[in-house]
C-alpha cells in the first residue's frame, strides 16, 4: 500500500477526531475503496493530501462531494502544501514530457465547500490529536525525487503542446518533497490507532 493512502482514526474518549489522508487517483477508486471499507464519511472532520501527484489527491473533490451526502460539517478544512499545486509531467524514452493530472487546486475545493488550508511549516491540526509534519527537506545525496518525475517552475509561464498528444516540452525540475501525518505524542488515549486502505497502492 502506498504510503498515506489510509483512513488514520485516533480516538481521546470521549472526543474523536478523523481526518482523510489522501484520496487515491480518481473518483471511482476512492468510491469504490470508501464502500468496501465502509467509510463514514459523515464523521471526517478533514481531509489531508501529502503531496501533489494525482494519485494521491485525484479523489478529493469526490471525497468532498461524499463528505457533504453524509451530512458533513460545511466549509471542511483541506490541509495541503501550497506547492502541490504545480503541473506535473513524466519524462518519456523519446525525451519528452507526458503531463500528468493536476490535483485540484483551491477554487475547485471551495466549490465543494472545501477550505483549502495551505502551509509549507509543521504544525498541529484537529484539536492537536494530530501533527502534520509540512514540507520535509531532502538533505541527502540520494534524495533526488523519483527519476524521470518533474515539476514546472513558477517561472516558467507557459507550456508548449505537441500536437495530437499530451505530451509537453521542458523546462520541469524535480518533484516537490512530500508531508506526513503522524498523531501527536503523547496521546493520552489507551485505544489504538485503526488504520484502513482508502487507495490504490502506487
Amino acid at each position: 500500500m502506498a504510503l498515506g493512502k489510509a483512513l488514520n482514526l485516533a480516538k481521546n474518549s470521549p472526543k474523536c477526531v478523523s481526518p482523510l489522508f489522501d484520496t487515491g487517483p480518481g473518483p471511482l477508486v476512492f468510491s469504490r475503496n470508501a464502500r468496501l471499507l465502509k467509510v463514514d464519511f459523515g464523521a471526517i472532520d478533514a481531509p489531508m493530501l501529502s503531496h501533489g501527484h494525482w494519485d494521491h489527491g485525484g479523489g478529493i473533490l469526490k471525497a468532498l462531494d461524499l463528505i457533504a451526502a453524509a451530512g458533513g460539517k460545511p466549509q471542511m478544512p483541506v490541509h495541503m502544501h501550497p506547492g502541490m499545486f504545480a503541473r506535473r509531467a513524466l519524462r518519456a524514452a523519446d525525451g519528452t514530457m507526458r503531463q500528468m493530472r493536476d490535483v485540484p487546486k483551491p477554487a475547485e475545493i471551495a466549490k465543494r465547500d472545501g477550505r483549502a488550508i495551505l502551509k509549507r511549516e509543521a504544525y498541529a491540526a484537529l484539536d492537536g490529536f494530530f501533527w502534520i509534519s509540512g514540507e520535509i527537506p531532502r538533505v541527502t545525496p540520494f534524495e533526488r525525487g523519483m527519476p524521470g518525475q518533474h515539476r514546472r517552475t513558477l517561472h516558467v509561464r507557459r507550456l508548449v503542446l505537441l500536437p495530437g498528444s499530451p505530451r509537453l516540452v521542458q523546462p520541469f525540475l524535480s518533484r516537490a518533497s512530500a508531508t506526513m501525518l503522524n498523531a501527536t505524542p503523547p496521546m493520552t488515549t489507551t485505544a489504538p490507532i485503526r488504520t484502513a486502505s482508502s487507495g490504490t497502492s502506487s
